[in-house]
């Protein structure tokens, strides 16, 4: 029985540290996205509702997936009040795409920023940042 108890903890162990890395990669990618270039191009009131548009463009050599975090923010400040993500899938090298995010505000008097821009989601799970 230990020589089994043994397999199955070194199993376990070698599982384990593959799942680790391939987690930390997945972090890696969220955090240090592909270079770009973002901005927003317009942002209007409709209703209680705020819509920013902008446009990505992807700088990098690679064909790369990102994630724009928009701020809705007071004028003149970056103290985000709402906010909204896009992704934007497969942008390969020195493509444009354009995108679009919205929030219900009610009567607040927000304005539109690009707050980050990261790659993909790991696991398709917002970490928040």
């Amino acid at each position: 029985t230990g020589i089994v108890t043994g397999t199955i903890g070194l199993l376990a162990c070698v599982g384990g540290a593959m799942f680790t890395v391939s987690i930390l990669r997945a972090v890696d990618e969220f955090e240090n996205p592909a270079t770009n270039q973002t901005v927003i191009t317009s942002c209007d009131r409709s209703a209680d509702k705020i819509i920013a548009r902008g446009t990505l463009t992807n700088t990098s050599a690679s064909t790369s997936t990102f994630m724009v975090r928009v701020f809705f923010v007071r004028p003149g400040t970056d103290n985000a009040q709402r906010q909204a993500n896009v992704v934007i899938n497969d942008v390969a090298p020195g493509q444009n795409e354009t995108f679009e995010a919205s929030s219900d505000v009610g009567t607040l008097d927000l304005e539109c920023i690009v707050g980050a821009v990261r790659g993909p989601l790991p696991y398709g799970l917002d970490p928040g940042t």
